[in-house]
């Protein structure tokens, strides 16, 4: 078989019959296996831009789970490689409209969710935790469909159709939290810290460029995610507490009414 990417749990295997196989790295859960299995098959009742999943195989002493194949390049991949930023956010961003359109009772409630990490969070000081949760309070439930994890990296393009992947933070709620968090995860979230300096400022341009006309696609304004993104930051500080020193100083501005673009 050959292989044809590795992230931080698995590594993808080409089957060659217009599938893959996803192999977990050892020591990975079994019960995280499961639970992807069950978002796969959640994902698999609507009819979306998904690799249908054929369920759990074992090769070679390891378990993973077998995928249609996503041809094609991530959009990322493609949007460096041909500057084609505005285009490819439009396609993106009907991907997403698609998404969120899916009414989805199942999952996990994201407001439960935000809060219950915001709550653990050992980096927010009491006053800012309890400011961040009124925030949460005011929110509105929602019965979308939310991939959780929504960003170029996770939407294919073979150059005519698109197909999203990693669907394992599969919840329901609000469509605008699901905005907010895409926006924040292609602007804002952190940098590999061995990037060149040129090419770290280079490459955050593009990404406020590319979140810009995500943003203008999907009819919303900063403004009107301050909440969601508010909620998505103080939840991220449990999520990712090496992100601190970006995500504190973001969080009291959010609070304090502050400009919030990138």
């Amino acid at each position: 078989m050959k292989k044809i990417g590795q992230g931080r749990t698995a590594e993808v295997f080409d089957l060659e019959n217009g599938r893959v196989v996803k192999l977990m790295l050892p020591g990975f859960p079994e019960k995280e296996l499961q639970e992807e299995l069950h978002c796969a098959q959640e994902v698999g009742q609507f009819d979306l831009p998904a690799p249908k999943c054929y369920g759990i195989v074992e090769m070679d002493g390891r378990k993973g789970l077998v995928y249609d194949l996503a041809a094609g390049e991530s959009l990322r991949q493609h949007m460096l490689r041909t500057g084609e930023i505005e285009g490819d956010m439009a396609r993106m961003a009907r991907a997403h409209r698609r998404i969120l359109g899916c009414a989805y009772s199942g999952g996990k409630d994201i407001r439960k969710w935000l809060r219950w990490q915001t709550e653990r969070s050992k980096l927010l000081e009491d006053t800012l935790k309890k400011r961040a949760l009124e925030v949460m309070d005011a929110l509105p439930d929602g019965n979308a469909l939310l991939h959780g994890d929504f960003h170029p990296d996770n939407v294919q393009f073979d150059g005519g159709r698109v197909m999203v992947i990693d669907w394992m933070n599969l919840a329901r709620g609000c469509p605008e939290c699901d905005i907010a968090r895409t926006c924040f995860l292609m602007r804002d979230s952190a940098l590999p810290q061995d990037m060149p300096q040129a090419q770290r400022e280079e490459f955050q341009q593009i990404r406020r460029r590319a979140a810009a006309a995500y943003l203008k696609e999907m009819g919303k304004t900063e403004e009107q995610l301050r909440p969601w993104t508010t909620a998505i930051l103080a939840a991220r500080t449990a999520e990712v507490p090496t992100e601190e020193e970006t995500l504190l100083p973001r969080i009291q501005k959010l609070l304090n009414g502050e400009e919030i673009t990138g």
